[in-house]
């Protein structure tokens, strides 16, 4: 099952608006969140979340915290909303 939703967030990235961002974020938050109360059935492969280093064809350094921030710049500029 996690292998599942591994692939799943990874593919949420490839969504061309900050929606699939928060996707990924809110049940990665989650889960992490279970996982460190015992209460997940399972546990994340966190590496495999780390090493996409790529967001709608622009090479990351950063990973997913680096789509968060762009993402985060995009909703300031646009809409005056401030999600980190």
């Amino acid at each position: 099952m996690n292998l599942t939703l591994e692939d799943t967030l990874l593919d949420w990235l490839t969504w061309k608006s900050g929606i699939g961002v928060f996707a990924v974020f809110s049940v990665l938050s989650y889960q992490l969140k279970m996982e460190l109360n015992n209460k997940s059935p399972f546990k994340i492969n966190k590496d495999k979340i780390k090493k996409r280093k790529e967001y709608e064809g622009e090479s990351l350094k950063e990973g997913l915290w680096e789509v968060m921030q762009i993402e985060n710049k995009i909703n300031i500029k646009n809409y005056e909303i401030e999600i980190l």
